[in-house]
């Protein structure tokens, strides 16, 4: 009867294991700007966000903060006159994931709206060519 050979298990190491896939690779975030603030506070915009086409969260505030733009969850006022979030990740990844791809959207739209203006006040600035009308 032949030996049963086994083979050396491969051997284990930081590098030959693989970086775990972030538990919200999968996760489709939608965002909806709905209005663009231009007064003195620091709340840039509001939007909504929709998770896998299956939950929303409105009131979302873009805010501008030291360092920079951020998503701010919504928030209740609470008896004692604090405001509390009425939804919020629960991980840092997520919260992260969640900030900057409303961040994103929100500069994307602020992109095109300034397209928009400027298009629009070019064809404000060009002249309609002149046609004769005569009488064939």
């Amino acid at each position: 009867m032949p030996k049963k050979t086994t083979a050396a298990a491969p051997e284990l190491t930081a590098e030959s294991i693989p970086a775990p896939e972030s538990p919200h690779a999968d996760l489709k975030i939608g965002v909806r700007i709905n209005e663009v603030r231009t007064g003195q506070d620091n709340i840039r915009a509001l939007a909504s966000v929709v998770l896998n086409d299956a939950f929303v969260i409105k009131g979302v505030r873009i805010i501008s903060g030291e360092r920079g733009l951020f998503a701010s969850m919504p928030a209740q006022r609470g008896q004692n006159g604090k405001y509390y979030e009425v939804c919020h990740p629960i991980t840092k990844e997520f919260a992260t994931q969640l900030s900057d791809t409303v961040v994103k959207e929100y500069q994307r739209h602020m992109i095109a709206l300034a397209q928009a203006a400027q298009e629009a006040q070019e064809t404000q600035e060009t002249p309609l060519p002149e046609v004769e009308l005569g009488m064939q």
